[in-house]
């Protein structure tokens, strides 16, 4: 019997593609598709242009475009439902449709990944809830390799951070809950953060739900869907706001750096044909042609200065020696978002910024880039991003910052060993060399539950050469993780999650007896995951295997809202409108 494997990107991806293939085929006849540009990325990861040119589809619209055309009779939208903003697209296009053309149309549409009472009630609103058929894609997670999944919630940030809208937690708890219901629920569910915290709840309750439903439905509990998994360790949930500095630090990864130069979306980036030369480039010279532009852009020389303000601030030194470097970057004109990240750094990984500082860069930004800048700063204070020193808001006086409101990297950088000043990075051995020295904290707090004994060893090696790393003292009856996050903001959370004796016992049965190292660790991201730090994860489950699975599990999934970087973070907040002075 093949080996049940959680979290299947092969099976993800081809559940997908049928319950979207199903809902076309049930539209006879050709079809205009209408496509939200944010899920064009998803769904070429998923199905192929030519397989939907198959089920009937003739051309694709994009959404935001305002330009389908009444060729087809049938005109299918293909769109996500959740902000009032896409649905009052849909409406508006539809009754234009309805307006200028000389055809009755058939209008179908797919909300992805639900159908919501508010998109109903909006359509009807727009009197066109009458005219479409309505249906939804039940799109979840998006793999996008074997051991990342996404929701490929572009908004994330924005939505729980500055707007405090839960809706990604809803859909992140939905989609881990579907996870549960195909292979067990997680034994374990521990993790940081007050948005986390939240997630966390919705998914404990999400399963009494299910529990009641099928005993009201007279069926019983199904000991498959709600008994703990035999293949699953735990799920540790991230809360981005717990370490926000590992996002706006430059990314220094192979993978990470392409992101940083050309903003890859759903595994793919567009690359300008002048830097790739020719018309039809080779794979081999579209490679060499973006190394090179990498490398041409590490040797710039706003990069280095830029990277040296942040491996300065990560190692500890005193960050107003800093401010020179800042305001001469400043000066010179460099992009906003690069200037936003080196503050937002400061900021995070010191309590925020002393108010005289603080002031005069404020002032500085809003002569150099515009106006409309003051809700800019505004908003990165909303988001926790930018702060006061002491407390005290943009606005005005506030008490002193409340324990646990804030990450205090200064022990940090001693109890997780956050920054290391010999990082070896031609041949690394700690998770260190995907910031040049910095271990990403969010990963070094997954590392001190599922390989404490290991990060023992690296904190404070044994003085015992011929010692194991499990011998270590500093391991042994002693939980790292509960030390550490006394200095980390947000909520702890650790709850285990048990079923009926009989039920886990058929439960194991069933599946056979599954041995330490070959159970699924899954790490979730709420609020998105950093290239860089997927490199890590994969480093620390590659000495998981090779140390014949110390820790608790060998295999890791990343799990995510979505992929982001400092500049999608920081943009998140940036005003786009002009104002005149």
């Amino acid at each position: 019997m093949a080996p049940i494997t959680p979290f299947n990107a092969a099976d993800i991806t081809e559940k997908a593609r049928r319950e979207l293939l199903l809902l076309l085929e049930g539209i006879r006849g050709k079809k205009n598709l209408v496509l939200e540009k944010a899920l064009a990325g998803p769904l070429n990861l998923l199905v192929k242009f030519s397989t939907l040119q198959e089920y009937g589809v003739d051309k694709p619209f994009f959404l935001e475009n305002d330009n389908v055309d009444s060729s087809q009779r049938n005109i299918v939208f293909l769109v996500r439902g959740e902000k009032a903003k896409t649905v009052m697209a849909v409406a508006d296009q539809i009754k234009r449709i309805r307006r200028d053309s000389e055809i009755e149309h058939e209008f179908s549409i797919f909300w992805v990944p639900r159908r919501t009472l508010t998109s109903d009630q909006l359509l009807e609103e727009a009197g066109v809830l009458g005219e479409a058929s309505v249906s939804e894609w039940p799109l979840f997670f998006v793999p996008l390799a074997d051991d990342v999944l996404s929701l490929e919630l572009e908004d994330a940030v924005s939505d729980l951070y500055l707007r405090k809208d839960p809706t990604a937690i809803y859909l992140s708890a939905k989609a881990l809950m579907l996870q549960q219901q195909k292979y067990g629920l997680f034994p374990r569910i521990i993790g940081k953060g007050d948005n986390g915290k939240r997630l966390a709840d919705l998914l404990i309750r999400m399963r009494t739900e299910v529990a009641a439903s099928e005993t009201s439905a007279g069926g019983g509990l199904s000991f498959l869907g709600l008994t703990p998994s035999s293949n699953i360790d735990s799920l540790i949930i991230i809360d981005r706001e717990v370490d926000f500095p590992t996002v706006l630090l430059t990314q220094l990864t192979y993978e990470g750096l392409i992101d940083e130069v050309f903003n890859i979306s759903a595994n793919q980036t567009e690359v300008d044909s002048s830097i790739i030369g020719g018309v039809t480039p080779q794979q081999g010279q579209t490679g060499s042609a973006s190394t090179k532009e990498i490398i041409k852009f590490t040797r710039t020389d706003i990069f280095t200065r830029s990277l040296e303000v942040q491996q300065n601030i990560m190692s500890g030194a005193d960050p107003t020696t800093q401010h020179d470097t800042i305001t001469e970057l400043i000066n010179r004109d460099v992009p906003l978002p690069a200037i936003l990240r080196l503050l937002c750094l400061e900021s995070t990984t010191n309590a925020g910024i002393r108010p005289k500082d603080l002031e005069n860069f404020k002032r500085a930004i809003i002569q150099a880039y515009g106006p409309q800048h003051m809700l800019t700063l505004a908003s990165l204070e909303k988001m926790g991003l930018l702060a006061l020193r002491g407390g005290v808001s943009l606005g005005g006086v506030g008490a002193p910052a409340k324990p646990g409101s804030v990450t205090n990297y200064t022990p940090l950088r001693k109890s997780l060993k956050i920054w290391d000043d010999d990082v070896n990075e031609a041949n690394p051995n700690d998770i260190s060399y995907t910031f040049s020295g910095y271990a990403p904290l969010s990963v070094r707090l997954i590392q001190s539950i599922i390989q404490k004994h290991t990060l023992a060893n690296a904190i404070k090696p044994s003085t015992d050469p011929r010692a194991s790393a499990q011998a270590n003292p500093l391991a042994q009856g002693l939980r790292i993780f509960d030390d550490a996050t006394k200095y980390v903001r947000g909520a702890t959370f650790d709850e285990a999650q048990k079923g009926e004796e009989k039920a886990v016992k058929a439960r194991q049965l069933l599946n056979g007896s599954q041995v330490e190292k070959n159970k699924t660790v899954a790490v979730f991201f709420l609020g998105g995951v950093t290239r860089a730090e997927i490199a890590a994860l994969r480093f620390i489950g590659n000495k998981l295997k090779e140390s014949g699975g110390e820790g608790r599990g060998s295999r890791i999934v990343v799990c995510a809202t979505n992929i982001i970087r400092g500049e999608e973070l920081v943009g998140s907040a940036i005003e786009k409108r002009r104002f005149r002075a």
